[in-house]
């Protein structure tokens, strides 16, 4: 094998071992969600999907801005005793189980709480901020609370969203829409990925000591 080819293999070996361990992120996290997809619950049962009614609880996006969290809708959203806005996100970390930001917002509800555990499940933060959601335009942009112990104690990227609306008709009936993300870890990953990359660096290392023998 040319020395050329082996020391080209070693690196790209080598960067694929970084990037296990220095996440690469752009500046600002995006989820889409389709449009005119609101569905009609009667009775806690779903009677129809896909409609394109009520587009100020049909969600477009979710966007993590610098400091903000800005949802965006297919029209203004509307703050009144009929609507309701709530969302979740589970930040990655040693435990993104306990580690989130949630909010509501309602005619009586507006409000950010922040929860961070540390690798133990000891808590290192609880707090809920009233009244900082606003609605701009079609979005709601939510402040994220206490972003510097964020970004100091937990990756920036969430593992896990919910976003969930709903204009209430009756006690009966109602419209609603959500959006769901996911990361789905995989076990073992950077343990193999470690493994191979050691296993290949030492055959190559071999491959060269032979070859200048």
């Amino acid at each position: 094998m040319r020395k050329k080819n082996i020391i080209g293999i070693l690196g790209l070996i080598i960067c694929i071992m970084i990037i296990q361990i220095s996440p690469i992120r752009g500046v600002n996290f995006i989820q889409n969600d389709g449009t005119d997809d609101v569905y009609f619950i009667s009775d806690y049962t779903t009677i129809s999907r896909d409609l394109s009614v009520y587009p100020e609880i049909d969600i477009v996006s979710i966007e993590i801005d610098g400091a903000d969290i800005v949802i965006t809708f297919g029209d203004p959203p509307v703050v009144a005793d009929s609507y309701t806005y709530e969302f979740k996100l589970y930040w990655i970390g040693d435990d993104s189980i306990g580690n989130w930001t949630d909010g509501t917002l309602h005619d009586y509800h507006n409000y950010v709480q922040t929860r961070i555990e540390n690798s133990t499940g000891g808590v290192i933060l609880d707090e809920t901020e009233n009244d900082i959601i606003d609605v701009v335009g079609d979005t709601l942009v939510i402040p994220l609370t206490y972003i510097t112990l964020i970004t100091t104690t937990l990756a920036l990227d969430p593992r896990f969203i919910t976003i969930y609306t709903k204009l209430r008709i009756d006690s009966d009936n109602t419209y609603n829409d959500d959006l769901i993300y996911q990361v789905f870890p995989l076990p073992g990953f950077n343990f193999w990925i470690t493994i191979i990359g050691i296993a290949s660096i030492t055959i190559i290392g071999l491959l060269i000591k032979r070859k200048k023998n």
